[in-house]
């Protein structure tokens, strides 16, 4: 009797022991019809099953425990397809994605090059945009009705209800009854096409809205903005941050987005009021082009004519929490503009009671030295102003600002002088001019310029973060970029206007379908192109000349 028991014992723990040996592996995919997801240990292939509720994408099951693993597809006898390139060490119980040799990255954030501005008190977006990794979102909607958007660019009434999963490395949440719709203008145009995702109440990590960006087609290093936003950030600048995401819709996998902040409601409240239901906002106002008339540039030039101010270049982006909101603001800042001081005692005080001019300042520093053409100095565009209901001031917000670090519409040989007036357009601006008039205000900007060049513009500080976000997303880039794009349209490219130089619009547009790997666009070097430097040949060239100039006797 006793020897059974020992029997019974043994078996019982030699059982134990299997299961206990066993991990359960997970990976993010998709693959084809007639086909399974395995993960290989020890050169036997375990299936796997896409069984969680929330996504077709994470594939699951049991297998024993191994110091080395690899994920394969299979046909439907479980005879291999194609095994993943990486051999992943240590069994693991996150959720994989097929086919990448890391799951966590380590960016270094960038330190402080000035405080925040005063009045930012931004909620915690940790989540909403992680550091170390790159998180998998799939909408879930009718492919008859996303066939239709895709087919249908340029038609901007075209919402589609959706579910969404957002997958990390170690959860999966499940969105219900979002809209999906396609974003931008130029963006449009591309092959590679822009979402906004609109969200019910409760939101996505507080916010309602955001933006999944196409990034490849203008931006071959895909790091640009991602770069500038973290420099935004640094700068003590309000704006939205960006990050990293792989999006799928339904099973068909699109690339490597970057997930922005949307302008819209919450995001005021996120940004200034700490997340508070009770913040009362003020009226958003958006900078745009919206025609070659210069009437209807948003640069901030004085009209004595109300319907000008109502040509859709301050578009009302958020209307105030109370009273009426207009245009009348923008018009009343604008004169204000027109007849403000430039010198005397009360000059600062009286710009500063309509402008957070610090942050203004600061931000026209990062478009000269960052070379961002498509913003306000060069374009008048890409920007936003908030009437803070506090201080009844404005504040400056930059937005979209891709066309920076050496790729431009605009010849980026005629961008790279370090004298900071040379700036195209910078001397047409009146605001700035007006501004950079007055002693203080000049003084002012001269002293960020520098403090950027010593602490934040120069390649000891930019080169490893920019080097740690290539590793991040090399093998994602290399994914998107042999994916098939969605639109119905080809690239059709950007169209000349009385701003844009005519011969380097055409090498923007050519270049777009041109094939650069993401080290050339990066490191360079790239040759031939004027609207295209590598983002490290930007940034060695324009801080030395601006370290020269400010170094000499012009310099102040």
């Amino acid at each position: 009797m006793t020897a059974r028991y020992a029997l019974l014992a043994f078996a019982l723990l030699c059982q134990w022991m299997v299961f206990a040996s066993e991990t359960e592996y997970k990976v993010i995919a998709s693959p084809g019809t007639d086909e399974r997801m395995a993960v290989i240990v020890d050169g036997q292939a375990y299936p796997l099953e896409a069984k969680d509720e929330a996504t077709t994408l994470l594939h699951t099951g049991k297998a024993p425990s191994a110091d080395a693993y690899q994920y394969a597809r299979i046909d439907k006898n479980g005879d291999i397809i194609e095994k993943e390139s990486p051999i992943r060490q240590g069994a693991s119980a996150r959720n994989d994605f097929y086919n990448r040799s890391h799951n966590t990255y380590s960016v270094p954030a960038l330190e402080r090059t000035f405080p925040p501005a005063p009045i930012i008190n931004r909620i915690n977006t940790d989540e909403l945009h992680p550091s170390d990794e790159i998180p998998t979102i799939q909408i879930l909607a009718d492919q008859g009705e996303i066939d239709n958007m895709h087919n249908n660019p340029r038609n901007r009434d075209i919402k589609v209800k959706a579910e969404m999963a957002y997958i990390t490395l170690d959860s999966i949440q499940k969105f219900k009854k979002l809209k999906v719709e396609l974003a931008g203008k130029s963006s449009r145009e591309q092959p590679q096409l822009s979402y906004n995702l609109k969200f019910k109440k409760d939101g996505f990590f507080g916010f309602r809205r955001i933006k999944l960006r196409a990034i490849g087609a203008t931006d071959p290093s895909y790091l640009r903005e991602n770069l500038m936003f973290r420099v935004y950030q640094s700068m003590g600048i309000p704006t939205t941050q960006q990050s990293y995401v792989r999006l799928f819709i339904n099973d068909q996998p699109l690339g490597l987005f970057g997930l922005v902040e949307h302008f819209k409601d919450p995001w005021l409240s996120n940004e200034f009021g700490g997340g508070s239901e009770s913040y009362k906002q003020g009226p958003l106002y958006q900078g745009t082009v919206v025609s070659d008339d210069p009437k209807l540039s948003a640069d901030l030039s004085y009209y004595n004519e109300d319907t000008v101010y109502k040509g859709g270049q301050y578009a009302v982006k958020v209307k105030a929490a109370e009273g009426q909101t207009d245009t009348q603001p923008i018009e009343d800042f604008t004169k204000f503009i027109e007849d403000a001081p430039v010198s005397g005692k009360d000059a600062v005080k009286l710009w500063e009671e309509r402008l957070d001019v610090d942050t203004f300042l600061r931000s026209m520093a990062v478009e000269v030295l960052f070379g961002f053409t498509d913003g306000f100095l060069f374009f008048a565009n890409n920007y936003y102003l908030y009437l803070d209901p506090e201080s009844n001031r404005f504040v400056f917000i930059p937005s979209d600002v891709n066309q920076s670090l050496g790729s431009s519409s605009y010849p980026v040989d005629k961008l790279l002088s370090g004298n900071y007036t040379d700036f195209p357009r910078m001397q047409d601006r009146k605001i700035v001019r007006k501004l950079l008039t007055v002693p203080e205000f000049r003084q002012k900007f001269h002293t960020i310029v520098q403090t950027m060049v010593d602490d934040l513009f120069n390649t000891e500080t930019l080169y490893p973060v920019i080097d740690a976000i290539m590793t991040m997303i090399e093998e994602d880039v290399a994914w998107d970029e042999g994916l098939p794009r969605v639109s119905s349209l080809s690239n059709m490219g950007y169209g000349n206007s009385p701003h844009r130089d005519a011969e380097t619009v055409t090498d923007f547009n050519h270049r777009m379908v041109e094939h650069f790997s993401l080290k050339q666009a990066v490191d360079g070097p790239i040759q031939d192109h004027a609207s295209l430097v590598s983002v490290k040949e930007w940034i060695e060239k324009k801080s030395a000349n601006t370290r020269e100039f400010l170094a000499s006797e012009n310099g102040y």
